[in-house]
């Protein structure tokens, strides 16, 4: 199953018009806003979120520290680097992977320049060994389109699976990945 296709519970650093664009999308998606829990520790917001089924939309990295570290359960965690940035940025960050994820699983979007580098840990037991993606924005395009990345498989996040995908199916305009496993 595809993240976003999950029922989400955004946290209180995610803008409102990211909300209105999932809906929009189709997309199951509540707020903290609405869940009435604003101000909340992370911790009462992930267990909300795995109550309700829900993963986490966030621009915060306690979430994980929590999941992982303090082994509170939880269905998935989405973050998004940098955090607090205009709605448009966010967007790209979010619809521009396309991957498959067994659950529990936390993926890291970082922007940098023009790269989006992506973290997944997915899976059961959420192995200490993780993929890490880096995928080249388009010439002249401000961000990735959906669907641009060819990169379909990440369960366990193994490196294995990743370059399994990548030679099954190049990647579209020139983008490359890499795996880095242990990190």
């Amino acid at each position: 199953m595809k993240p976003l296709d999950h029922p989400l519970l955004t946290d209180e650093n995610i803008q409102p018009e990211i909300v209105r664009r999932l809906r929009a999308a189709g997309r199951n998606v509540r707020s903290v806003v609405e869940e009435g829990i604003a101000g909340a520790s992370d911790a009462t917001v992930l267990q909300r979120a795995y109550e309700q089924q829900r993963v986490v939309l966030t621009h915060d990295g306690d979430f994980g520290e929590l999941a992982v570290r303090a082994g509170k359960p939880f269905v998935g965690i989405i973050r998004l680097r940098p955090g607090h940035i205009a709605p448009d940025f966010v967007w790209e960050m979010l619809t521009a992977f396309e991957l498959e994820v067994a659950t529990p699983f936390l993926i890291i979007v970082k922007r940098v320049e023009e790269r989006l580098h992506i973290r997944v840990r997915s899976g059961r037991q959420l192995m200490p060994q993780q993929s890490l993606y880096f995928l080249p924005l388009p010439q002249g395009h401000g961000a990735l389109r959906p669907g641009f990345s060819t990169v379909r498989t990440c369960v366990g996040g193994g490196g294995a699976n990743l370059a399994s995908a990548i030679a099954a199916s190049p990647s579209k305009a020139g983008a490359s990945a890499r795996s880095v496993a242990g990190k």
